[in-house]
């Protein structure tokens, strides 16, 4: 534990990739993250740099878990975050998912694929 909060730590200060694909390195400080601090870090990590990755991580761990309330609330702020519309899907899939799990409605309120109003 106290090995994966010291990479964590040493890990934090090399920046993310420029582009859209996570680097090796990322994964590695997602994963030391994650075995240190649990849901919550991967959760600070995914609002803080706002990757795709780290987005979709955040809500398979909560997945995981069952806690399919916390993952329908973590796609929402996700896909507020994340602005690639083939990331965005995927989150919309786990928030599908988690509401099918809860016997919610499909769609949160606010969600608008591409600019327009849901269905309902």
């Amino acid at each position: 534990m106290e090995e994966a909060r010291s990479f964590a730590e040493a890990a934090r200060h090399v920046g993310p990739s420029k582009d859209e694909w996570e680097t090796e390195h990322e994964r590695w400080l997602r994963e030391a993250v994650f075995r240190a601090d649990g849901v919550g870090g991967l959760g600070r990590i995914a609002r803080k740099t706002k990757r795709p990755q780290a987005c979709l991580a955040w809500y398979e761990a909560l997945a995981d878990q069952g806690a399919w309330t916390a993952a329908l609330k973590a796609c929402d702020a996700a896909a507020r975050m994340v602005r690639q519309s083939h990331w965005r899907v995927q989150l919309l899939d786990g928030a599908a998912l988690a509401a099918q799990s809860l016997a919610a409605p499909i769609c949160p309120s606010g969600w608008k694929p591409h600019g327009a109003p849901l269905l309902r």
